[in-house]
């Protein structure tokens, strides 16, 4: 069972979390995962078992959720690729790999490893490595689940290096499991943004949360959680683009009512539709929070 205590923790550090990491930063989850992932139905493994590994990035500038952890003594590390579909991917994992290894034997063997040219054999744990793939390319999704394998990027052959490092590459939406409905939903919202354009991203991420919720996709999280997964989808919107809607929003508002004010509303009534709070609304607008307030009054919020 998980308890209270372990069920939730948070796995990164940063103002704003992702859909991906939120998701599975809950053990329960991650528990269901590792059942689909590996294919283990033992009703022994709990969320005792599990410890999340806070992996630490590779590359600064990128839009990557990893999220690592470790049943018993096997390690299994997951990499989001949303829309980018590349080999490479493999030697990102080949990364997280050494490093994962490195901090695992460090926390099991201590000083021992200090010692490692003296000391008896190590034990290295098994290591499953996965990307998920979210894009639309119709030639990566008909490939269903699939591998991808580092020797393919190998120029030449070699019998002096052995390289049998392989990532799971998982593409295909399954409605029973968890990282298939993960999967379902981030299709969806992209398709609802093209649906909607530029202008009406705010009505993409309502849309897609409530025909999500409709067809049962991460039904109970959504649910549970709707104001920060609206807030974790609207940060994919770029800030620019962001103002600029709102702004937008706000002109509309002014002209049909008649008033400067619009525009100050407008960007507000927004802000409050994303359920922004009251700091982030004054860094998105530039409104002092007195001229939140009274917008709110007329707002009725």
């Amino acid at each position: 069972m998980c308890n209270e205590f372990s069920k939730r923790i948070k796995v990164k550090d940063k103002i704003y979390d992702s859909i991906f990491s939120d998701l599975f930063s809950d053990k329960k989850n991650i528990l269901q995962l590792y059942k689909e992932l590996t294919g283990d139905d033992d009703s022994e493994t709990t969320c005792e078992d599990i410890d999340i590994i806070n992996i630490e990035k590779i590359f600064i500038n990128d839009f990557y959720n990893d999220l690592g952890f470790v049943v018993k003594d096997e390690i299994i590390i997951l990499m989001e690729a949303q829309s980018i579909y590349t080999k490479n991917i493999a030697i990102r994992l080949l990364f997280y790999y050494a490093r994962t290894l490195e901090t695992y034997l460090r926390k099991k063997y201590g000083d021992r490893l200090s010692s490692i040219y003296n000391s008896g054999e190590l034990e290295i744990p098994s290591i499953k490595l996965y990307t998920v793939y979210t894009g639309s390319d119709k030639k990566i999704v008909d490939l269903g689940n699939h591998y991808i394998y580092l020797k393919e990027l190998i120029k030449h052959d070699s019998k002096d290096m052995d390289v049998s490092l392989r990532v799971g590459i998982i593409s295909e939406e399954k409605h029973a499991n968890i990282l298939g409905q993960y999967i379902e939903f981030s299709r969806l919202f992209k398709e609802k943004l093209r649906e909607y354009g530029k202008q009406e991203k705010v009505e993409a991420i309502i849309d897609t949360i409530d025909i999500a919720v409709e067809k049962d996709i991460l039904r109970d999280y959504l649910l549970k959680n709707k104001s920060e997964v609206m807030k974790m989808m609207a940060h994919l919107i770029t800030q620019e683009e962001y103002l600029e809607f709102v702004k937008e929003e706000g002109i509309k508002i002014g002209k049909k009512e008649g008033k400067k004010e619009g525009i100050k509303e407008g960007m507000v009534k927004m802000c409050l539709t994303l359920g922004l709070s009251y700091d982030e609304i004054v860094e998105k607008t530039g409104l002092s929070k007195e001229e939140i307030n009274d917008i709110k009054g007329r707002l009725g919020r």
